[in-house]
């Protein structure tokens, strides 16, 4: 099998593990969200029109939270394409599956002539004293959460069967509990509840006749779970 890997962007840590050069120095790649969330979609459409593709052709990404997505067959951007909604449809499953995914946990983007198993991983390392850092804008991903919820909760994807959480930081004795940070069955995200889109005002459904809501900042989100209607 023929496997091209066309994208590295492994999530480092900034301190923990900044590794020293013999010389002493540090290179470090800062990158933009938006920027690398866009050219994700556009080399996932570019592999599209590969005049050397065949029916077993496939595109994967593999991820440092949720694995390798294989057989991604669309990317739905955002408002800043710091977040993007992938949908995949590994070998063997019955129904596409969708994953919203943080640009910064994005390890690298996969191009294969032939089919790619599920249970492949993909891993990248730096050489010492290189990392690379991701400097996300916090307006620009509380408009990303909002935007991707709007997706996910709106026809095709959104229906009364359907839901979505949001995996946080957060632990405290909230009005309504929340289990391992996860705020179940959003109901609405509002980034505009402040002048510089700082916080999010998050509304979701704690019990089957009560709605709760919270403050969550945005870089206390990370991961969005999508639970669909089958």
């Amino acid at each position: 099998m023929k496997v091209l890997v066309l994208f590295l962007c492994f999530l480092s840590s900034l301190f923990s593990q900044v590794t020293t050069a013999p010389n002493g120095s540090i290179a470090d790649f800062p990158i933009d969200p938006t920027s690398r969330g866009n050219d994700l979609i556009q080399m996932f459409s570019t592999l599209a029109t590969i005049s050397s593709n065949t029916p077993l052709s496939q595109v994967a990404i593999q991820t440092t939270r949720n694995g390798l997505l294989a057989n991604v067959v669309s990317i739905t951007p955002t408002t800043n394409n710091t977040i993007l909604l992938v949908q995949y449809w590994p070998t063997g499953t019955t129904v596409p599956q969708y994953m919203a995914v943080f640009v910064e946990q994005v390890v690298m983007m996969v191009y294969s002539d032939t089919v790619i198993s599920a249970s492949s991983a993909f891993t990248s390392t730096y050489p010492n004293g290189i990392i690379s850092t991701f400097s996300v804008d916090m307006k620009k991903r509380a408009d990303d959460l909002a935007k991707i919820f709007s997706i996910l909760n709106a026809p095709p994807l959104g229906s009364p069967l359907s839901s979505v959480a949001l995996q946080t930081t957060l632990s405290g004795p909230f009005y309504a509990s929340i289990t391992n940070g996860l705020i179940p069955k959003i109901l609405s995200i509002t980034a505009t509840a402040t002048p510089n889109e700082t916080l999010l005002l998050v509304t979701y459904q704690s019990s089957l006749f009560q709605t709760s809501t919270i403050v969550v900042a945005p870089d206390q989100v990370y991961g969005i779970v999508y639970t669909p209607p089958y």
